[in-house]
């Protein structure tokens, strides 16, 4: 019976360790989202708050809806339902196996012992679970968070005069474990060396360690210190009464990092910040080399505006000039490409034309050949009708034959014998006679049969040889008509040469009369003659692309002559006090306008071969 008091009182106050524990934990987890739990019993009857602790213990939202306002117990009791759902999907951890359930919290104030028991389980997994992974433990095997925790004390502990970790009942009993503790978490906490703790009674370590812990850690004080000393204290609880040493340790040091880090991230600020001064310092001097600069380019902008002008003009005369060049040598590419279609649509012609006279000289032989056999057919035809016609007299003189010897039966009994042999002898014969003639009738059928075979080929073979006459024709005609247009293009190509030869001359300035361009014209065109249409194309193509370099470099003269004579005139202006440079530049000054007129001497002659050579070739063009 006394045994009995006992444990039941031993439950009681683990029971009301854990009830203290687990408030302070629940409400420590809540106020994340402004909330907090003063008491179990009656705090989490509706499900709002249990629902909220296991969305921050495992770090995630709740999928089902809940009553955020419930009224009746029924409403209390399906969001309790939906948090331990919620639970056991996010945990794995089975519920209804534990003998957890919603009646149970929302029952709490008559019993308290099912949501402390589930409390338990989660204080576990996820306070001392946390012990598990952040420690190395040096044993082998699997361990439960308890000896884990054990684990830890040990290795914090390591090196403290008077503490040995081995089990949770008689390694804290002295105070000293926990006296070790708070000295890892700050040195300074206690007051006292190490010393002078050991030489303190193992009541006032235990009274004094405590009381710091509660006021400088935030550490409940969950034990009777008595329990302690008698070693009756209930192992769960001192875990947890470790585990909140743990937490404390962990977070002072996670805060630490924090620090360090917020240290590190002012530090880099105060850096960006020296450097953005020095930036600002950097662009208002860039700022004020800017603006100098400015003034600098709209000076010089001013000095060059005539002078771009200028160069304007001449850059829209070599445009001018290279347009008339680019127009000339698509021209000559279009009659290169047309010539080139023409000569193989006439190179297929002529193919055509000699693969249709071969197929009608083919035809012709085959025609003589049916008709030769036709001849030998009918000749042979003749023959077999007139040994038929033979057989037949054969066969009508002996039916006469048998007529007279019959007669000669009757007339003459006496000869009967000799006359019997004489008419089978006839009749052997005659059948003979009979057999040869139906051979030569069935063979007469099949030759006639053939013969009309013969026939019927060679009217397909005669419509063939018309059809064929007549495609031969037609490819004749366009071959007539192609080779017109031949002449067509080589006559613009002949003018276009002379064009082209015009345009070099004059372009090399070595002559401008007419009939000096003219013979020039005239001995290249008698020059390329004797060459292939082909070989005059491409010396006429060689020629055009020498006639645009020739330009272009005509017209850079013109340009670097323009900005040579733009510049003497710019130093002749700078230095307009001193008489002698002024007589220099005056003297100087009228040398571009030497070449002005050569330029416009040459456009207008450009444009007139350009005009004359556009119309030379509109006209071939329509006549092709």
């Amino acid at each position: 019976m006394a045994t009995t008091t006992t444990k039941t009182r031993k439950e009681e106050k683990w029971q009301i360790i854990q009830e203290k524990a687990f408030t302070g934990w629940m409400a420590q987890t809540l106020a994340k989202r402004q909330m907090t739990v003063t008491d179990l019993r009656t705090d989490l009857e509706d499900g709002i708050l249990i629902i909220n602790f296991f969305e921050l213990l495992t770090g995630s939202k709740m999928r089902e809806r809940y009553d955020s306002s419930p009224k009746t117990r029924i409403q209390k009791v399906t969001n309790c339902h939906l948090a331990l759902r919620h639970l056991e999907r996010e945990t794995g951890i089975n519920t209804a196996q534990c003998g957890y359930a919603a009646e149970n919290i929302v029952d709490a104030h008559k019993d308290l012992r099912n949501i402390l028991g589930l409390l338990w389980t989660l204080y576990r997994r996820f306070r001392m679970n946390v012990v598990v992974t952040s420690t190395t433990r040096t044993g082998s095997g699997k361990a439960g968070p308890e000896e884990m925790l054990l684990e830890w004390v040990k290795t914090q502990t390591a090196g403290y005069a008077g503490v040995t970790i081995t089990n949770y009942r008689t390694s804290f009993s002295n105070g000293l474990a926990f006296a070790a503790l708070c000295h890892h978490y700050d040195p300074d906490i206690l007051g006292h060396t190490w010393e002078e703790l050991l030489a303190m009674d193992t009541r006032d370590v235990l009274e004094f360690v405590m009381t710091h812990a509660e006021r400088k850690m935030g550490i409940s004080r969950l034990l009777d210190i008595d329990e302690i000393l008698e070693g009756t204290v209930d192992d769960r609880a001192l875990a947890l009464y470790t585990s909140l040493f743990h937490s404390a340790i962990t977070n002072k040091k996670q805060m630490n990092d924090i620090a360090n880090k917020l240290d590190e991230v002012t530090e880099r600020g105060e850096l960006e910040k020296k450097s953005r001064d020095e930036l600002v310092k950097m662009n208002y001097d860039l700022t004020a080399n800017l603006a100098q600069a400015n003034i600098q380019i709209e000076e010089e902008k001013k000095k060059w505006d005539t002078t771009h002008e200028e160069l304007v003009a001449l850059r829209e005369q070599f445009l001018a000039q290279q347009r008339v060049l680019e127009e000339k040598e698509r021209e000559i590419a279009l009659l290169r490409q047309n010539l080139m279609a023409v000569e193989a649509e006439r190179n297929n012609l002529l193919a055509k034309t000699q693969t249709l006279e071969e197929r009608n000289n083919q035809l012709a032989e085959q025609i003589e050949a049916i008709q030769q056999l036709c001849d030998a057919e009918q000749a042979k035809n003749k023959k077999l009708a007139a040994e038929l016609k033979a057989v037949k007299e054969e066969l009508i003189v002996a039916q006469n034959k048998v007529a007279s010897l019959t007669e000669a039966v009757q007339a003459k009994e006496g000869g009967e014998k000799v006359l019997t042999e004489q008419l089978a002898t006839e009749e052997k014969k005659t059948r003979s006679l009979v057999e040869k003639k139906a051979l030569l009738e069935e063979h007469l059928q099949e030759v006639e049969t053939e013969v009309e075979s013969l026939k019927s080929n060679l009217k397909k073979e005669t419509v063939q040889k018309e059809k064929t006459e007549n495609q031969l024709n037609e490819h004749k005609e366009q071959f007539r008509v192609n080779t017109r247009g031949l002449a067509v293009l080589r006559r613009n190509l002949d003018q276009h040469l002379e064009d082209l030869h015009r345009w070099q001359k004059y372009l090399d300035g070595s002559s401008t009369d007419i009939e000096v361009l003219n013979e020039a014209a005239g001995a290249l065109a008698e020059k390329i003659s004797a060459l292939p249409f082909i070989e005059q194309l491409n010396v006429l193509s060689e020629r055009l692309e020498e006639e645009n370099v020739e330009m272009t470099h005509v017209l850079q003269e013109k340009l670097a002559a323009a900005s040579s004579s733009k510049a003497k005139g710019g130093k002749a202006k700078s230095s307009a006090s001193s008489p002698a440079t002024e007589t220099a530049s005056s003297t100087k000054s009228p040398e571009p306008a030497d070449d002005a007129p050569a330029s416009s001497e040459k456009r207008p002659h450009t444009k007139s071969d350009s005009s004359r050579h556009h119309k030379t070739r509109s006209g071939s063009s329509g006549g092709h």
